[in-house]
């Protein structure tokens, strides 16, 4: 794998008069996911949220973020289990939702490479790291603000 380049955080979002503050608030309660995603990999993972998904009503698996947000907007459902990036940008234009400040995990992004390819991902990480230190990464991030609180290029090369 290269050094990473972005954080990936699983949050939780509701309508703000929903009056779910915390994790805790989702029990007993309709939640919605996106299939084939990270977080319903944590949800379905022992080592992950799987005992906070036991306690929620249900969990509705959608084909898009995009319908379930729709759904969390007509109320029927209670909260969407998302990436914070998804969150922001389905909230961008809509007033009266929340992310909790609990998460319900994260991950890294890298490149990934075949095993016998150590020298590629050698200079890979070489070219990724000049554009940390020559502060390229840091001017491409000013023109994505959306996802640059999420970027981390060489802050987890040691």
């Amino acid at each position: 794998w290269s050094i990473p380049y972005s954080n990936n955080i699983q949050v939780i979002m509701t309508a703000a008069d929903s009056g779910i503050q915390s994790l805790a608030d989702l029990s007993g309660k309709l939640d919605g996911v996106q299939v084939a995603t990270s977080a319903l990999s944590l949800l379905e993972d022992e080592e992950g949220a799987a005992d906070l998904a036991a306690t929620f009503g249900q969990l509705l698996q959608y084909e898009t973020y995009t319908v379930a947000f729709n759904d969390l907007k007509a109320g029927a459902i209670d909260a969407i289990a998302i990436d914070m990036p998804v969150a922001q940008f389905l909230m961008q234009d809509s007033e009266g939702f929340v992310i909790l400040d609990e998460e319900l995990g994260s991950e890294t992004y890298a490149i990934g490479f075949r095993l016998d390819d150590q020298e590629l991902c050698d200079q890979i990480n070489a070219a990724l790291q000049a554009l940390s230190d020559n502060g390229t990464f840091d001017e491409i991030a000013k023109n994505y603000p959306e996802i640059a609180d999420f970027l981390c290029l060489g802050k987890n090369a040691d």
